[in-house]
């Protein structure tokens, strides 16, 4: 029979555990990504233990909120400087040599910190940090570059979400190491420890193979800068403005998270009276947050659309923030930063996951290069004016004040931003469609070259039972009703389909004629798929072919029940 997505089937996914674990199953005989994994593991882990602990010693040595933003603003401005080329150099060099060298470096960079105790040293934190960046703006393009020459096209959403999940885990386990150095009196042992996992990062890239990209033409002065700049082109001055809102909340969050160390720092430290292990505390708190939220999010796109996860978690972030600043004391903080850390890697993932199905695949490097080149720049900017903000009004208010701006641009924004699927097309509504969210990108892509548009008017007969089977249909709107008739009986009613519901795969699946007819409600739009190129598509989807199978099979039993329950 003609298959139908019943509402008890999306509610129940008996595949909870397997899905949740899903993304580990890379690791498993892949060696290159397996030293991926390990030494990038090590490398955030160091990231997020020196940052806390030289935040709080530069406090503690300066007792100046407006010097914490400005070693900030110098510690993130290489990545707004550097990002948009070092995609370059990762294309064109050596990315294996990259990795080892910008990690050595940070590695060497992080032991001077130690020398960075006083007054009279505090200086030589500026020129440090800034290389340390430096090397990794080289360090980021490079390892990302390098993940979907090592894992297949059809592993590299699973690979992207394992290592999304140990920055998380990162985010966690360094902050809350960096308190535990402040709180016993060496918040500088955690260069040593720091220095000591960038060096243990270089070492193990040394053992990766990365196959190495075909040598291309490279193009004169004035074409490499065209190029470059066509990713800001797009994300800015096409798509009917929907992007460039989608940019505006970004900008809006980054501001927010720039100025977030220099409030977290202050408001621990001076509000909550926590001390400077507080802060990093804090933090660990956001990270426990953001790991719930890598668990949960790949199951929250496949319920929600990416556009409404957006801004349901920007909202929250901006709202969770405004609780910070208010929270009459430290426990509740922590609570409000759990609840931020989960929202943001809710809004960060749907967020990248519209840049990837957005835009074509010859534009991903630069978009993405703009895009964070965007974020950082506001980032930048966020931590020059939270000094000022906190000397001015204290950091409660600030907190309130920078949350409010945000809000005040998510809400110019929006109008544009629930338009995303209208205007980007195909593509944003397939990756929201539950069965294929197992595809990749590449898959998605040819998926959405030969889906065809079909309209009907209310009460037309879309498949007739008993007819051959020819194509898959993909509800876009409206709503249709399937019913099955046999043996002179009357018409059992079976279903009602919806948005993002599909039939008409088990005479494909099966080479049976049509098993039940389906008939519009009112006016529907279809998107429908050869069989020839149903087919191609299960050729290259293992898990897409075995969640049609699975629900065409659901879909067969409870027909059977129906009809049981008829006689």
């Amino acid at each position: 029979m003609v298959d139908e997505q019943t509402n008890d089937s999306a509610e129940i996914d008996p595949s909870f555990l397997h899905r949740l674990m899903k993304p580990y199953a890379v690791l498993r005989g892949n060696r290159a990504f397996d030293l991926i994994f390990l030494g990038q593991s090590a490398s955030l882990l160091a990231d997020w233990l020196y940052i806390v602990s030289l935040i709080v010693i530069a406090y503690n040595v300066t007792k100046s909120a407006a010097f914490v933003a400005l070693l900030t603003f110098v510690r993130l401005s290489p990545y707004a400087l550097f990002l948009p080329f070092t995609g370059s150099l990762a294309d064109r060099g050596n990315r294996r040599l990259l990795l080892i060298g910008a990690n050595l470096g940070r590695g060497a960079c992080v032991l001077g910190l130690l020398f960075v105790d006083s007054k009279s040293t505090i200086w030589l934190a500026f020129p440090l940090v800034f290389v340390i960046t430096t090397l990794a703006s080289i360090f980021r393009p490079s390892l990302q570059s390098s993940v979907p020459a090592v894992v297949s096209p059809d592993e590299l959403v699973q690979a992207n979400s394992l290592l999304s999940q140990v920055e998380s885990i990162s985010f966690v386990l360094g902050p809350g190491l960096g308190g535990v150095f402040i709180v016993i009196g060496y918040p500088q042992a955690a260069f040593v420890v720091t220095g000591m996992a960038y060096t243990l990062s270089a070492l193990t890239f040394i053992f990766i193979r990365i196959p190495q990209r075909v040598a291309e033409v490279r193009p004169t002065e004035g074409a490499w800068i065209s190029q470059t700049l066509a990713g800001f082109r797009f994300l800015f001055r096409e798509n009917q403005g929907v992007l460039a809102a989608f940019m505006m909340t970004i900008a809006a969050a980054g501001l927010l998270s720039g100025a977030f160390w220099t409030l977290i720092l202050v408001l621990a430290v001076k509000t909550f009276h926590l001390g400077g292990q507080g802060t990093g505390y804090l933090n660990a708190a956001n990270g426990i947050g953001g790991l719930l939220g890598g668990l949960a999010v790949g199951m929250l796109i496949i319920r929600f659309r990416l556009n409404q996860l957006f801004l349901i978690g920007s909202a929250v972030n901006f709202l969770v923030v405004i609780l910070i600043g208010i929270s009459p004391f430290g426990a509740g903080a922590f609570l409000a930063l759990i609840v931020f850390g989960f929202s943001d890697v809710i809004s960060q993932v749907s967020g990248i996951t519209v840049i990837q199905t957005a835009t074509p695949s010859e534009l991903l490097g630069r978009v993405f290069g703009a895009y964070e080149s965007t974020l950082v720049g506001s980032m930048l900017l966020g931590t020059l004016v939270a000094g000022p903000l906190i000397s001015l009004w204290g950091p409660r208010v600030a907190a309130v004040t920078l949350a409010l701006v945000a809000f005040a641009v998510l809400g110019i924004a929006t109008p544009r931003l629930r338009r995303m699927e209208d205007v980007l097309g195909v593509r944003i509504f397939l990756r929201e469609v539950p069965v294929l969210t197992t595809l990749s990108l590449q898959v998605l892509d040819d998926l959405a070259s030969r889906l065809q548009v079909e309209s009907y008017a209310p009460d037309v007969e879309i498949v007739h039972q008993g007819d051959v089977g020819d194509r898959l249909y993909i509800m876009k709107s409206g709503h249709v009703d399937v019913s099955y008739e046999s043996d002179g009986r009357p018409r059992v009613h079976l279903a009602r389909l919806s948005k993002m519901d599909y039939f008409g795969e088990i005479a494909l699946l099966r080479d049976v004629q049509r098993t039940a007819s389906v008939r519009s409600v009112d006016t529907v739009e279809t998107f429908s798929l050869h069989r020839s190129d149903f087919q191609e598509i299960l050729k290259r989807s293992r898990e897409l072919e075995l969640a049609m199978a699975g629900t065409s099979d659901q879909r067969m039993s409870d027909t059977r029940s129906k009809l049981v329950l008829r006689r």
